[in-house]
Formats: C-alpha cells, structure tokens, sequence
C-alpha cells in the first residue's frame, strides 16, 4: 500500500498557532515584572508585546493560507507577487511602527521581523527542494518525503 502525502498545511498551521499563543502567553506574563515602572507610562510597550506577534501571525495566515493556495490554483504570478509584497510592505511598516515606539527597537530598523521573514522563505524553498527530491515519481510513495518534512518542521 502506497504512503499518501500528509496534510502539510495543516499541521505547520497549527504548529506556528501554538507557537504564537506561547509567545503571546510569555508575553503576557512577562509584563507582570516590570518592577517599578508604571502601567500608563508603558502602556505602548506593553500592546507592541501582543501587537506584534498578531501582526507575524496575521502575515503567515494570509500568505500561507490565503495567497499561496489562491496561488497554486490561479497561476497568477503578477497578481501573487504584487499582494506579498503589499503585504511584506504594510506589515513590516507596522511592526516597525509598533517596535520603535515601544523603544524594543533604538533605530528604524526592525532586524527582528526580516529574520522572521528569512526563516518563512528559507523553510518554503526548502518545502520545494524536498518536493522534487523525495516525491513520486522519484520515489515510489511519500513515506520518506513525510518523514524528513515532519523532522525538518522543527528544525525550522
């Protein structure tokens, strides 16, 4: 009996969705210490801490269940492109928005969310290198091509 594809999308769904609410849970909980500093004077700070991270969540939800799948089914390159990098755009403006003036950040730079950003494409071209390396008809089932993909989505 053949090994059939696992559903992929689903499970680094909700793998990244437990990854958030635990970022979001620390956060959270680590804006209890902040020792003498008062709420109101911190009150940014304290929403960039949540803001954030939904923004990441928000940005990988869109491209990774909205726009990739609209994607594979259209075939419209022009249209695909045009919409990441509107959404690389506005989401990294936020963010940088959010970090500066929370002063998690000194300059405008936010190095935080490019390395975010670095990891998703690096993790995507590898997701396609696998594909054409460990799927039929190079081999006979997808059991290996499970395998690694599993193990590789922690690595990531």
């Amino acid at each position: 009996m053949k090994t059939k594809s696992l559903a992929f999308r689903q499970i680094e769904w909700w793998i990244v969705t437990l990854v958030f609410l635990i970022i979001i849970l620390s956060n959270i909980l680590s804006t209890g210490n902040s020792g003498n500093r008062s709420f109101d004077t911190h009150l940014l700070g304290y929403f960039s801490r949540i803001f954030i991270p939904l923004i990441l969540f928000l940005v990988f939800y869109l491209l990774h269940m909205v726009l990739i799948p609209n994607y594979l089914k259209t075939k419209n390159k022009v249209k695909f492109i045009l919409f990441c990098l509107l959404l690389a755009i506005t989401s990294y403006t936020i963010v940088t928005l959010f970090a500066f003036g929370a002063n998690i950040t000194n300059s405008p730079f936010t190095l935080f969310y490019l390395k975010t950003m670095a990891i998703y494409l690096g993790y995507l071209v590898w997701v396609i290198f696998l594909q054409q390396l460990l799927s039929p008809p190079r081999m006979k089932d997808y059991q290996t091509y499970n395998a690694v993909r599993l193990g590789s989505i922690f690595f990531f």
